[in-house]
């Protein structure tokens, strides 16, 4: 709407871009760059998890819980409770945690950026 008004007044491209296509496009871009973190950070756990992502050397929660999964069921002889239960909870409530604090402050930067929501205030 804005830019067929700019348009029709007489405004050229290159004012259209400058003063209402990217100040309309910069926070949606913000918004979702913040999501797409989370979504990757799940992709990469997944990946590594499967032997698919960054290779062995470098520690990544994916191949934690992979490390973690031979280590599991191993049970204390005396008790037979299991020992190692840690090893494969710990990444993945940090993965749980990280993507949705991302999906969070995406949430957030839409609720704050998006002009759309301020006028219905």
């Amino acid at each position: 709407d804005y830019t067929l008004a700019a348009r029709a007044v007489g405004a050229r491209n290159l004012r259209i871009m400058l003063q209402h296509l990217i100040p309309n496009s910069i926070p949606v871009i913000i918004v979702v760059t913040a999501i797409d973190v989370g979504i990757l950070i799940l992709v990469e756990s997944g990946l590594s998890f499967l032997g698919l992502g960054i290779q062995p050397p470098t520690a990544t929660w994916g191949s934690m819980l992979t490390r973690a999964n031979n280590f599991v069921f191993l049970r204390d002889p005396a008790t037979q409770d299991f020992i190692a239960l840690h090893l494969l909870v710990w990444p993945g409530v940090l993965i749980s945690l990280t993507v949705l604090a991302f999906y969070l402050i995406g949430d957030g930067l839409r609720d704050a950026l998006d002009p759309m929501l301020k006028n219905k205030k």
